[in-house]
Formats: structure tokens, C-alpha cells, sequence
């Protein structure tokens, strides 16, 4: 996976994604129409050193955004297929 660095405003400049991101979850069905879902997601990512005045040099700073998430699978008659996910973090 290859992250291009933007610009997000707001005072916060350019970020970079420093670490990636890794997830985890774990998917249990209930019955043949029925699965619940638990996971955890965590990116990294970063602000760019920057340099103003050619003499104040800003060191790169690191975020971690962490996320716990819930969901659920529901399979109805002919084929339809209902799936409801939340994340909070």
C-alpha cells in the first residue's frame, strides 16, 4: 500500500502516513442468517517536518488513531443480504 502525502488545513499542514495501518477483528455466525462481527483498527500517520524563517526547523509529530468496531450480517429471503458496521475511537 502506497499513501500519498496531502494537505489537510486547518493549521495542521501536510501529513504522511508514517506507520500504515493494522486491523484485527474476528466474525462469529449465530445461524445460517445471522453473524455478528468485533474488530480494532489503528493507523499512524504523520506531520511532515517543515521549515519557515530558514532558521525554525519543526520536528515531524505522530498520530495514532485508534478505533473499536462492531457489526452484523443478516441474510432475509431471496438473497438479500443486510450488513450494519460502527466504528468508535
Amino acid at each position: 500500500m502506497h499513501n500519498i502525502p496531502c494537505d489537510v488545513g486547518g493549521g495542521i499542514g501536510h501529513v504522511d502516513s508514517v506507520g500504515g495501518n493494522a486491523n484485527l477483528g474476528l466474525g462469529v455466525s449465530l445461524n445460517e442468517r445471522l453473524s455478528l462481527t468485533r474488530g480494532y483498527d489503528r493507523t499512524v500517520f504523520g506531520r511532515l517536518a517543515s521549515v519557515s524563517n530558514l532558521l525554525l526547523i519543526t520536528a515531524p509529530q505522530g498520530t495514532q488513531i485508534m478505533s473499536l468496531l462492531i457489526g452484523g450480517t443478516y441474510e432475509g429471503a431471496l438473497a438479500t443480504i443486510s450488513t450494519l458496521s460502527s466504528g468508535m475511537g
